[in-house]
């Protein structure tokens, strides 16, 4: 309802121009409650499969532009060359072509309907190095070379121009020393002029006003203003102000001033309004808000087979995958990935539970009454901050501090390893949490880099101690970015790599696990075995776990 009340605003100024709405709508409208949330990008790219991606973005731009949006700030295509980089999970990984098949067809499958009423505008992003940043630290300067600019990192772009991408959105961090926001090289000369893109560029949140707070190219808000419009950018997005200080009082003076050409100006309007055009806002900027759509049976059908596609198999000794039906009679399932919406990834918040199938949900869907699962709640992967300030081994307080969001602990870790004893098969879940909704406690994502690709906290822990009741053991990894524990990869017998497969990743792997589905999931970056080995890709050096990879 507000977006009807936002366009009808629209009609009430000078030239009537309906007003195009974006919202970060990644892998699915995933931070709206109630919406499909496919697999992300990262998973997404596992599959190796243009079609899949064609067709989940097409059921994506359909959820998202009968919620009355028309533009949605998506497909990231970052080429990812440090793995302790937190955005990796918004990427399609190392691959130069790769990505720019995929990202072809997401473009596709968000624009090319046929009817304008339908589209909706991508957004590419991040033009250009943020997934080579120095410390894979987002806003972190890309030290790259023309030459690796244009070998590595824009060919995903010229892929999304040719496609008819619509917008683009400049990085956060510099290239070679010069802002993305101001190159006038990067986003004029190179991919208005040379690459053909006729779309408009939008600025990331506050990163005009970064050219002055955290490159300092600009003294003042004015000259940082000036900076990015000479350079090329189209619109402004701004935080912590509004438009009036930020931008627009001063784009007007730097006119006035002939410091900014009317012909840039002037530029700028015809790419946004050709876009609106594209878009069907002008024949009808209102939505009908009965027609929302919403996690349709057959868009959460194919976030499903999408997900039973990108999961990756990456160790399965003595053959202990497939499981077969009925042969364990007891199977335990922990670990802080067991049963939360971990699998939804970043750029999602939490969905109604019975939209959701968790890896537990999912176990005992597919085992049914041939087996008992016993399930061992470990904590979280990081713990929310706790009433529970007395330290106790009491099993009643222990209880109450995980009911709150309490962490692996001592007590989780006991309980685990004693129902592992009365088990005769374990599946942990382990990896990485990235829920856009719970900021503080994310160990990947936007803004939450870490220096290191090993598991977070106390999960190698509570892997051993489970492996000490001697009984077969599978590891089943969430996570966003690539993560390696060299004592898990050499002692546990199978590993199975999920990424962040969506909203029904639960029912996905337990299916491959039971042999109903055969895992064809490859991966589409390479996992160094340790920090120590970072940068490293593909194309520069093998590794165990490399691009393509999966049993």
């Amino acid at each position: 309802m507000y977006k009807r009340q936002l366009q009808a605003l629209s009609e009430k100024t000078r030239l009537k121009i309906p007003y195009l709405i974006g919202v970060d709508a990644a892998h699915g409208y995933g931070v709206l409650s109630g919406k499909t949330v496919f697999p992300t990008s990262i998973s997404m790219a596992a599959t190796f499969n243009r079609e899949l991606v064609k067709q989940v973005y097409t059921a994506a731009a359909e959820e998202i532009r009968t919620n009355g949006n028309q533009w949605t700030f998506a497909p990231c295509i970052d080429i990812t060359q440090d793995a302790r980089w937190g955005r990796t999970g918004e990427t399609y990984g190392e691959d130069p072509y790769l990505s720019g098949e995929l990202v072809r067809n997401a473009v596709q499958g968000l624009q090319d309907n046929s009817d304008p009423q339908k589209r909706v505008a991508a957004c590419m992003k991040h033009l250009l190095g943020g997934g080579a940043s120095v410390g894979g630290c987002n806003h972190a300067s890309a030290g790259l070379s023309e030459r690796a600019v244009r070998t590595f990192f824009l060919p995903p772009f010229q892929a999304a121009i040719e496609a008819g991408g619509m917008t683009i959105m400049p990085g956060h961090n510099d290239v070679d020393n010069i802002p993305a926001h101001a190159s006038k090289w990067l986003l004029t000369d190179v991919v208005k002029n040379e690459m053909g893109f006729k779309g408009f560029y939008i600025s990331d949140m506050g990163d005009v006003e970064n050219l002055r707070r955290i490159h300092h190219t600009a003294g003042y808000q004015k000259e940082a203003v000036r900076q990015a419009f000479d350079a090329g950018l189209d619109m402004h997005m701004y935080y912590d102000g509004d438009s009036s200080t930020l931008m627009r009082n001063h784009l007007q003076e730097l006119v006035k001033e002939g410091r900014i050409p009317m012909s840039r100006i002037d530029d700028a309007v015809r790419r946004i309004l050709k876009v609106k055009f594209d878009l069907g806002l002008f024949e009808n900027r209102y939505v009908d808000v009965a027609a929302d759509v919403k996690a349709t049976k057959e868009h959460q059908e194919l976030a499903l087979n999408a997900a039973r596609e990108n999961i990756v198999l990456l160790k399965n000794s003595e053959n202990l995958l497939p499981l077969a039906p009925g042969r364990y009679k007891r199977i335990l399932v922990t670990g802080p990935n067991a049963d939360n919406q971990a699998i939804l990834g970043d750029w999602s918040n939490p969905q109604p539970d019975e939209n959701i199938t968790t890896i537990l949900e999912g176990i005992r869907e597919e085992v049914g009454s041939q087996a008992e699962v016993v399930y061992s709640n470990s904590g979280r992967v990081r713990g929310k901050v706790s009433n529970v300030k007395i330290e106790t081994t009491d099993p009643v307080t222990q209880a109450k501090f995980l009911k709150e969001g309490g962490e692996i602990s001592d007590f989780t870790i006991a309980d685990a390893a004693e129902k592992a004893k009365q088990c005769d098969l374990a599946i942990v879940a382990v990896g990485g949490y990235g829920l856009r909704s719970d900021w503080g406690l994310r160990t990947y994502g936007e803004s939450a880099d870490r220096p290191s690709i090993d598991f977070y906290g106390r999960q190698e822990e509570l892997i051993r101690a489970v492996c000490e009741a001697g009984i077969p053991v599978i590891v089943v990894i969430v996570n966003g970015k690539p993560l390696n524990n060299e004592w898990t990869t050499k002692n546990v017998p199978a590993i199975v790599d999920v990424w962040e497969p969506g909203m029904h990743g639960g029912k996905a792997l337990a299916e491959i696990l039971f042999g109903k589905v055969n895992p064809s999931g490859k991966l589409p970056i390479t996992v160094p075995q340790h920090a120590g080995q970072v940068p490293m890709y593909y194309y520069q050096n093998a590794s165990r776990y490399t691009t393509g990879y999966g049993l």
